[in-house]
């Protein structure tokens, strides 16, 4: 339907003293030509808040013309529309994580199965230790941390397994 109505423009412009292009070339043409102008009125109405700094820009004729085709509302928006009041409902929350470990080598366990290696009241800051200690940890290539999201657990905390 609407390409049979690009193909009746373009052959009506074919007709006229110009450009040969096919109706694929016309409606990119036409396309362009409301972007085009769209912006520069866009820019025009937003200098009119502006304080000195020169002239503005001025649409031509043929500018105005397609400004008057696609209507304001294309270039504005509605504007008696309302928008929308943002909540935010994780304001006043804390947030406690869950980190599990487990090895490579295992299958993935079920993010719906409800057991937990261990919960944490914040995430692990990282520290520096010294390599001859034994209290650092190594992470192996056959070991993986995985987070699985918040969760409130009435800050019971499940002793974590330690990678090997």
């Amino acid at each position: 339907m609407a390409q049979q109505k690009w193909i009746n423009i373009a052959g009506e412009l074919h007709q006229t003293v110009g450009v040969i292009k096919d109706w694929k070339a016309w409606r990119k043409t036409w396309q362009y030509l409301c972007s085009r102008a769209k912006q520069k009125k866009s820019r025009i109405n937003n200098s009119k808040n502006d304080t000195g700094g020169g002239p503005t820009e001025i649409l031509t004729p043929f500018e105005k013309k397609i400004v008057h085709l696609i209507g304001h509302t294309a270039i504005e928006g509605h504007t008696e529309v309302l928008e929308s009041e943002v909540i935010n409902f994780l304001e006043n929350t804390t947030a406690e994580f869950i980190y599990m470990e487990f090895d490579a080598n295992e299958p993935m366990p079920s993010l719906r199965d409800p057991s937990p290696v261990g919960v944490v009241n914040q995430p692990p800051i990282p520290t520096m230790q010294p390599a001859n200690s034994d209290h650092s940890v190594h992470e192996t290539p056959t070991s993986r941390k995985s987070y699985l999201g918040k969760r409130k657990n009435n800050n019971e905390n499940i002793p974590t397994k330690q990678p090997t």
